[in-house]
């Protein structure tokens, strides 16, 4: 019989043990994703909306700097890989 000690996976959704960011990305990471509910809670339904409700938050691009449509949607892309 297996030993439910043993179970890799328990409790997760998805196999996340390979992901480990170091301090400072996770941080972006978590601070995009706290403004990006802020902004989709407040009804942004654009690139271009979201950029402006995330620049309007104080929530910066990866280097600190504002977003714009281009940054916004090549860095979604990246943080999703």
């Amino acid at each position: 019989m297996n030993d439910p000690s043993n179970i890799v996976n328990q409790g997760k959704s998805y196999d996340a043990d390979w992901e480990i960011l170091d301090a400072r990305e996770q941080t972006y990471r978590d601070g995009l994703g706290d403004g990006l509910e802020i902004v989709f809670s407040a009804g942004a339904d654009t690139l271009a909306a979201i950029s402006d409700g995330l620049n309007d938050l104080n929530i910066h691009g990866p280097k600190g700097q504002s977003w714009t449509v281009e940054l916004l949607q090549s860095e979604l892309e990246r943080v999703a890989r």
